[in-house]
């Protein structure tokens, strides 16, 4: 009979979100330490870089930046979808921060085909969009 091992990532709730929240600490560090906009050593976009286009994701680490930083207007001009996106991205975060804390555990989210169809179908828009238009919202 084999013995059970040990793994490193504990399948506790409150430990996961532990390391969760510690990374997340040492990327807003790093951002905060080295801005994208003075340090190349980010990634670039295949994408961008093969084709000149933007994809729905270009610009992410700027805006990321620039939200931290308190920048609304250059975060939304850097990818006006990760600013309107956030609001959201932080409320999810907080329910599942509290249900882990309070209960230790995750909450279960269950998403419809049909709310995933409308999520792709507004990066399509999005990532046309900032290729095709001019404009606000279409982001550089």
């Amino acid at each position: 009979m084999e013995k059970h091992r040990r793994t490193v990532v504990s399948r506790s709730p409150r430990v996961q979100l532990a390391i969760m929240a510690a990374a997340f600490t040492a990327a807003v560090a790093l951002l905060a330490c080295f801005p994208p906009e003075r340090y190349t050593f980010y990634p670039s976009c295949p994408l961008h870089e093969l084709l000149g286009l933007q994809c729905p994701g270009c610009g992410l680490t700027r805006a990321l930046a620039d939200l931290m930083a308190g920048r609304m207007r250059e975060a939304a001009g850097h990818n006006a979808l990760a600013v309107a996106l956030m609001p959201a991205v932080v409320g999810f975060a907080l329910m599942q921060s509290y249900s882990v804390l309070r209960w230790n555990r995750w909450r279960e989210v269950r998403v419809g085909p049909g709310w995933v169809a409308v999520a792709y179908a507004a990066v399509a828009v999005f990532g046309l969009g900032r290729n095709l238009g001019h404009g606000f919202w279409i982001g550089r």
